[in-house]
Formats: structure tokens, sequence, C-alpha cells
């Protein structure tokens, strides 16, 4: 099986959208990508009662070195915004960027994606 793909929904100024969200899996997600990362904002939604751990791995690509994972705590039963995302940091070699999901609970919501223009 293969990570799921979340592909950013597109919010225009004076906009409104539809969120795109895909349920999270224990194999992780990749967002496709798009123009600029500091357009781009990540939504996840924890449904267990347990806290979720979600990791943004550092891709290394934009500086030529690491700076270090994003690792962010989501509360359960809750969601939660995560970046905008700084510069290009996070995209790996494929220009996607990945994320994992980690509970000691059952997994359960889902995460989307908005590009700002």
């Amino acid at each position: 099986m293969a990570k799921k793909t979340v592909v950013p929904s597109k919010l225009d100024y004076n906009g409104d959208v539809i969120i795109a969200a895909q349920a999270l899996d224990a194999l992780g997600a990749e967002i496709t990508p798009i123009a600029k990362c500091s357009n781009l904002a990540i939504l996840v939604e924890n449904t267990d009662s347990d806290i979720l751990t979600v990791t943004i791995p550092d891709g290394a690509t934009f500086t030529g070195g690491t700076i270090g994972d994003l690792t962010v705590a989501v509360a359960g039963t809750s969601q939660h915004w995560i970046g905008p995302l700084e510069g290009h940091r996070f995209l790996d070699g494929d220009g996607m960027i990945q994320m994992t999901f980690a509970t000691t609970g059952s997994l359960g919501g889902t995460v989307a994606a908005i590009e700002l223009k």
C-alpha cells in the first residue's frame, strides 16, 4: 500500500473552498507539490481521544542541510492547523511534503491542505 496523497485545495482572495480531506493512514501522507510552501497550510483533525503526533520531516532540498523535523501534537478530539510552512524546507527530492502520524490509541481523523493564493 502507498501513503495517502493529499492534493491542496486552492483558496483565492475573497473566495471560498471545499476542503478535500483524506482519512489518516498508518503509512502517513504526502502532499503534492505547490508553487510556494509558504502558501501552504495543513489541517489535521484527530477524532480519537489520545494525542496524535504529526511529524513533517525536513526534506533538506532547499538548504542542502537539515534544520530538523517539525513535530506537532494534536490533542484528542480536536483540529489543528499547521503552517504556513517555512520556505521549501520540507520538500523531498520529488517535491512532495511527507507526513507521518503516531498515537498510542486508535488512528482516526483526517488531513487536508489549503494553498493560499
